[in-house]
């Protein structure tokens, strides 16, 4: 009956009444998501965009996650993406002469090596642009300056982790990642947006702490995630078709006039992560609502 009642009130929320203060609220989420990635998060945005486009955009990606730690460089913006371009630039120049050399001496083993960890960076190098697009629309107490998005980067590597141990379990079990690919995400759970990962992330971030409670505050958001989702499946069931759909329709749209020219993969790929805040806001704004709500059902007489 309990969860009955959870799933007809998330259904509640599309009646014209309670949709339209719900819409309101969340048009103005995603305008100021957007005045946000384009401004103040704008250098982080165009870095994670130029990576769908350019491989070797992994390294500056690395360089911003490493500069990002250092206090003194999170509220120099100038300062901060000079270091990061000095140090990239000498980096990739250094790769490219080692990558040289090493080839010629041990070419086999070389290139069977780098397929494993080729593969592990363009996870990260995906999942950098999403990671960017949650920081912005998450609701936070906080200013979002280049200050803020330089703090967060910290929780970066755990959350593309814990994804990649995700789309892991999917791939074991294909049959059931495919019958709950709509709730969860595809297996490719880092760049594709859905509920599961969305609250995920938003719980991990919302959690204090720190590297010795990392495993437990993962633990527990996963667990959180897992538990709003199940008490909001119709909910998440109509935000999630309609995404799926819309992006397939702008998908065949971009493919069917662009199809002569050789980037148009990249080019349908880079708009519909430009259109990422926009499912994202509704499922950030029902999640602070849920959680205002329901604070007991998801942390307990301790939230």
């Amino acid at each position: 009956m309990v969860l009955l009642q959870a799933w007809k009130e998330s259904l509640i929320i599309f009646l014209p009444k309670n949709f339209k203060l719900f819409l309101l609220v969340t048009l103005k989420s995603i305008g100021q998501a957007y005045t946000t990635l384009f401004t103040d998060a704008g250098l982080f945005l165009l870095l994670g965009l130029a990576s769908y486009l350019y491989s070797f955009m992994i390294i500056p990606i690395l360089v911003v996650l490493i500069m990002s730690r250092i206090p003194s460089l999170q509220i120099h913006i100038t300062r901060f993406w000079i270091a990061t371009a000095l140090v990239s630039v000498g980096i990739i120049a250094g790769l490219w002469v080692a990558d040289m050399a090493i080839m010629r001496l041990y070419g086999p083993l070389f290139s069977e090596a780098m397929e494993y960890l080729e593969y592990f960076l363009l996870k990260i190098q995906l999942g950098y642009t999403p990671f960017i697009m949650y920081l912005a629309v998450r609701p936070s107490v906080f200013k979002k300056n280049h200050s803020y998005f330089a703090r967060y980067h910290r929780f970066f590597f755990p959350i593309v982790l814990s994804l990649l141990f995700l789309e892991l379990l999917l791939d074991f079990s294909s049959c059931f990642g495919r019958a709950v690919q709509v709730v969860v995400g595809s297996c490719d759970a880092i760049i594709i947006f859905s509920p599961l990962i969305l609250f995920f992330v938003l719980f991990f971030l919302d959690t204090g702490g720190d590297l010795k409670s990392l495993l437990g505050r993962l633990w527990s958001s996963a667990l959180r995630a897992v538990k709003m989702v199940f008490y909001n499946i119709p909910f998440c069931l109509v935000v999630s078709l309609v995404y799926f759909f819309a992006q397939d329709f702008i998908v065949s749209m971009i493919d069917s006039n662009l199809d002569q020219y050789p980037l148009v993969e990249n080019i349908s790929s880079v708009v519909v992560k430009l259109l990422y805040p926009i499912p994202l806001c509704f499922m950030a704004n029902y999640y602070i609502k849920k959680v205002h709500e329901q604070l007991t059902v998801y942390f307990g007489n301790n939230g």
